[in-house]
This record gives C-alpha cells, sequence and structure tokens, in this order.
C-alpha cells in the first residue's frame, strides 16, 4: 500500500499505523497479519493473497483488499480507498472480509 494512502486515511481521521513504520517492511504477510492481531488493527491492503480466509482464520480485526489496477496512479488509488472506506463508515470489520474495488464495496462476514 502506497505511504499516500496511509497519510490521505490519516488527514481523513483514521487512526492509521504504516507497516514501514513499525518495521515491518519486507515482512512476509503472516508476520504483518499477526502483528495486526496483536495490536487489534485492521488491514488494509493491496495485496489480493491477504484475503484469504483459510490462510487467515478468524478470530482477526479484519482484512480490507483494495482491488485496484496496477496502472492506477497513487493519487488515483487513495480517491478510491478514501470515496469507498466512506460507504463503510462505523462498520466493525472484525471477522470481515471487505473487497473494494472502483465500482462497489463487498463484505464478507466470517
Amino acid at each position: 500500500m502506497p505511504r499516500s494512502i496511509a497519510d490521505a486515511l490519516r488527514a481523513e481521521g483514521y487512526d492509521v499505523v504504516y507497516a514501514r513504520d513499525v518495521g515491518l517492511t519486507s515482512q512476509p504477510d503472516p508476520v504483518v497479519f499477526a502483528f495486526a492481531q496483536q495490536v487489534k488493527r485492521t488491514i488494509i491492503t493491496l495485496d489480493k493473497g491477504q484475503g484469504g480466509i483459510v490462510v487467515y482464520p478468524t478470530p482477526h480485526a479484519g482484512i480490507i483488499v483494495a482491488r485496484l489496477p496496477n496502472q492506477m496512479t497513487s493519487p488515483q488509488k487513495v480517491e478510491v480507498v478514501i470515496a469507498q472506506l466512506a460507504t463503510l463508515a462505523g462498520m466493525d470489520f472484525a471477522n470481515c472480509v471487505v473487497v473494494i474495488d472502483q465500482r462497489r464495496v463487498r463484505v464478507r462476514h466470517i
């Protein structure tokens, strides 16, 4: 996830912990997942592999996967993520996998 998305989310009032800021740069997905669960944080990622319910079973604090085209610029990705998250305001993401794209949001309660 580009830092610009984390910065934009903070500017919108979201409480964001950026993985690189806590020493998780280049760590494998299970390590990032374990950290997020330890500190009770929902993961927001562009990595489609993070949404796997077999690899990341419940209970967890939630996983949001942004499925956005690689050719989109970072500012375009920021715009889509901010807009789609706004549609989920107040939602408890515990044990959910949320997939957002340019046109819709899908929520899977596990």
